[in-house]
């Protein structure tokens, strides 16, 4: 019995002996019953409190949830508590739209607190693609030796990587990526470090400028394990990566995109025969395509893209029997397309855009490519051939042929892709009606740009799709009738402008289900009538362009229900009425173009109050009679004002020296001003008609260099403001034809950049200043028909204009025919007769003064004796001091 006890207490020691050997680490670090560590919790918490979260991702991570292993982003390992992956990757990373949209909607950003250290067992950090705004990344990540992933990709860290991340010897992924946009850029000094990183099998460095690490070829060589391996953008050049000794012997993935190794290939790339993928996009090499790439029979992916490559396609490309993916496009590659790409069955995309190719592509260019998905080979000079009845062996996603033949008949082989996402046949010479098929097809495409042909017809209703996702219509620049038809509520982008569709527009913007389109252009049409009073449907819309129509009636009142407006064109109408009060809603406008219409009224004060993200205001061609509301020289970032031919009154306020982006001098360093949802190349551009050196031009991707202010043909008086002159950023200035007089002011050659300059057809005087020889870009100039007089000063441009830019004055000398010889001796003359006349005055002034001096100090001493006495007497008391004063003067001199 004693026995069996003593058994039974030792099993019980044993047991309790193992459990607190398997769990010793409750005991150190705190209470564990199936839920995360308590220290491990508080130190969550203290990261999360030194983070800012604007989307409050963290939410879940609080006092009040005990368990920390269920919190957003956190996993433990099931048997001990321990928290050993902290995954806090920004969500919207995989939408691809972050670089577009901005990092600071989802991104956390703050500091990285030091309580992580505390996470023992952390093997997994992700922090990617947050935005920690050019923090440098913290050396204590370096003491996480558990650590297997790293991954701290366009998070916006910045400054020098510390080198002592090489103690992480654990790692199998480090990925420090950079932002491609460098707003925030990863240096390295030295890669010595990698070397101790042995079971490192994946590095990202793309974006990190290497180009102070010396020899980086050698240190990354050193890490033999590395499987794949990412350097696009890293400032790397053919000096910086010779190789003695290859060790990549295990590499399959490599991209050095966006580095500089022209002309050619270094020879180590040749040599890495083990590559599925390899990525050479941007980086200046010329010549044709590298022969030593047939080596590299394992090749999956190659992309060969945006670079100087100026050879045909050789024949040996078809060989590559394991290729999905060739990227040739945006090179000078020219010849035909060679039969032999056919025989890549395992290709799913093939992109060939943006080169010289030209000829024939047959049926026989696809004959075995029944796993393509993505073809795009836009801007060639290709031709397709195929017959009438042909049936492709693949089934297209997304197919652009923009450039190509393909017409005149509409290509009848589209209709056996029924998985097509994506179809661009823009400049394609199809000149044929669209047939109905086709339509009901394109219901659930996410982009279709059929623009620039000469189709025909009329475009049925094209109904929606059940879970069909946002879309894109490009059907512009065709001959396209009838009327307008209804469109799916989920399009964001519709353009059919310059066609001849016509009527009324009420059916399809009454249309009562509501619409997500963001860009509406219908210009260059022949619709007519009024507009109805329903944009309260489309809420969404941004870009709003209806110009050059037959639109009659006022603007609805309705229209500041789009209050994300930012473009409105309405030129070339006939709208009446006054601009609309309800238009000061739409506050994010940034163009607003009313020409040439039958608007009355005055012109709004609540324009310079409300909409102050206004950049191009015209309202030119209309019949707004009213001062200039002094109210519009708030508008900061105005950058084009034109009120033109209109009756204006009043004179120009002085204020108009507030109008700070005309005083800001910029040059050719700008961005074309487009609209796109769809991120592809496709986009509207802003653009603006403009009269200047006195032409109508149509600006579109210079117009955020133009600086402009036409306030011709009104009613305006009073002077040129010398305030004007402060506007130093302003190329194009037109105030004739107006009642304007005075001088023109001489400090009128501040405006440097002023290249069109009209002061003709007003009540001027006096003469041409001087100092506008010095307006180097001037290259139009007109004073006619002015009181102006003297010479025209001489200096390159003036006397470069015709004479008709002077006549209508008093002006002489080149380019007038009118000698300025006689003016100039009559100027003389004139001017002798001013100077004796002035000589005159001056003397008979002289000699009253003298007179009137002398008597009025002689007469009372030749009359009174007193004062004879007393002047005498104050001469001798004080003459030595005047004596000695004088003698000390003349020697200071």
């Amino acid at each position: 019995m004693d026995e069996c006890i003593i058994k039974a207490a030792s099993a019980f020691l044993l047991g309790l002996l193992i459990s607190v050997l398997s769990n010793r680490n409750s005991f150190c670090d705190g209470k564990f019953e199936g839920s995360c560590r308590e220290r491990e919790k508080h130190a969550l918490l203290k990261f999360k409190s030194d983070l800012i979260d604007p989307s409050g991702r963290l939410s879940s991570w609080g006092v009040d949830q005990k368990d920390c292993c269920v919190w957003v982003g956190v996993t433990c390992n099931n048997s001990t508590g321990h928290v050993h992956e902290l995954r806090l990757q920004n969500p919207d990373a995989e939408s691809g739209w972050l670089p577009y949209f901005g990092y600071e909607k989802s991104g956390l950003s703050g500091k990285i607190n030091p309580s992580l250290l505390v996470l023992k067992r952390l093997s997994h950090l992700d922090l990617s693609y947050n935005n920690f705004k050019g923090l440098q990344i913290p050396d204590f990540i370096s003491s996480l030796t558990h650590l297997r992933v790293l991954d701290l990709s366009e998070a916006g860290f910045g400054g020098l990587i510390p080198q002592q991340l090489g103690n992480l010897s654990s790692l199998v992924s480090l990925r420090l990526k950079g932002r491609d946009d460098y707003t925030s850029t990863l240096r390295v000094q030295d890669l010595q470090w990698l070397s101790n990183l042995r079971l490192l099998k994946h590095l990202d460095l793309s974006f990190v400028n290497l180009s102070n690490a010396s020899n980086w070829v050698e240190k990354v060589n050193m890490v033999g394990s590395i499987e794949e391996l990412y350097l696009a953008g890293c400032y790397l050049d053919s000096h910086t990566s010779l190789l003695t000794n290859n060790n990549f012997t295990s590499i399959s993935t490599l991209d050095l995109s966006h580095n500089n190794f022209e002309p050619s290939l270094p020879r180590w790339i040749l040599s890495i025969t083990t590559l599925d993928s390899l990525s050479l996009s941007q980086i200046g090499i010329s010549g044709p395509i590298p022969f030593g790439l047939r080596n590299m029979s394992n090749l999956q992916n190659l992309d060969l893209s945006s670079n100087l490559l100026d050879s045909s396609i050789p024949k040996w490309v078809g060989n590559f029997s394991s290729l999905i993916s060739l990227d040739l496009s945006n090179n000078q590659l020219n010849g035909s397309l060679p039969e032999s790409l056919g025989h890549l069955s395992m290709l799913e995309g093939l992109y060939i855009s943006s080169n010289f190719l030209e000829g024939i592509v047959s049926e026989a260019h696809f004959s075995n490519l029944t796993n393509m998905i993505y073809l795009y080979a836009s801007d060639n000079s290709l031709s397709m051939h195929v017959s009438p009845d042909w049936n492709p062996v693949f089934q297209l996603e997304q197919m652009e042929l923009r450039s190509w033949k393909l017409g005149p008949k509409f290509p009848s082989w589209i209709r056996s892709q029924n998985k097509l996402l994506d179809l661009d046949l823009s400049c394609g010479q199809i000149a044929d009606s669209v047939p109905y098929w086709f339509w009901e097809l394109s219901s659930h495409f996410m982009y279709l740009n059929l623009s620039h042909n000469q189709l025909h017809g009329e475009i049925p209703n094209i109904a929606p799709t059940v879970g069909a996702i946002h879309s894109v219509m490009y059907l512009n620049s065709n001959k396209f009738s009838g009327s307008l038809p209804l469109f799916p509520p989920n399009l964001r982008e519709l353009d059919v402008s310059r066609n001849s569709i016509s009527g009324n527009i009420s059916r399809f913007l009454c249309d009562k289900q509501p619409h997500e389109l963001k860009i509406l252009h219908l210009g260059d049409n022949l619709f007519s009538g009024k507009i109805a009073n329903c944009w309260n449907n489309w809420q969404q819309l941004e870009v709003l362009m209806l110009g050059n129509n037959n639109f009659t009636g006022s603007i609805p009142i309705s229209i500041g229900h789009l209050q994300r407006l930012r473009s409105l064109h309405l030129r070339n109408n006939s709208f009446t009425g006054v601009i609309p009060l309800s238009l000061q809603k739409c506050k994010n406008l940034t163009m607003i173009d009313l020409s040439i219409n039958n608007f009355i009224g005055n012109i709004p004060t609540w324009i310079g109050k409300m909409l102050t993200k206004v950049m191009v205001l015209i309202l030119r061609s209309n019949k707004i009679s009213s001062d200039i509301p002094h109210q519009l020289c708030e508008l900061v970032s105005l950058q084009i004002l034109d009120l033109s031919n209109n009756k204006l009154t009043g004179k120009i306020p002085k204020c108009i020296n507030k109008l700070s982006a005309m005083t800001r001098v910029k040059y050719s360093n700008h961005t074309a001003i487009s609209y796109a949802y769809y991120g592809g190349e496709i986009a509207i551009l802003e653009n603006a008609f403009l009269v200047t050196k006195g032409l109508e031009f149509q600006y579109d991707s210079i117009l955020s260099l133009m600086t402009l202010i036409d306030l011709s043909n009104n009613v305006l008086s009073g002077e040129i403001p010398e305030e004007l002159t402060s506007l130093k950023g302003l190329r194009a200035l037109n105030l004739s034809k107006n009642h304007l007089s005075g001088v023109i002011p001489k400090s009128i050659s501040n405006m440097g950049l002023v290249e069109s300059l009209d002061l003709s057809t007003n009540q001027l005087s006096g003469k041409i200043p001087a100092s506008i020889a010095s307006l180097s870009f001037l290259n139009y100039f007109n004073v006619s028909f002015n009181e102006l007089s003297g010479q025209i000063p001489t200096s390159t441009q003036l006397q470069s204009f015709d004479a008709s830019s002077y006549v209508g004055n008093k002006l002489c000398g080149p380019p007038l025919q009118n000698d300025c010889i006689e003016n100039t001796i009559e100027a003389d003359h004139q001017d002798d007769n001013d100077d004796a006349k002035e000589s005159e005055k001056f003397y008979i002034c002289m000699i009253i003064g003298f007179v009137v001096g002398f008597w009025g100090l002689i007469s009372p001493l030749l009359y009174s004796y007193s004062w004879r006495r007393t002047y005498f007497r104050f001469l001798d008391a004080n003459w030595c001091r005047v004596y000695v004063y004088v003698r000390r003067s003349f020697r200071c001199c």
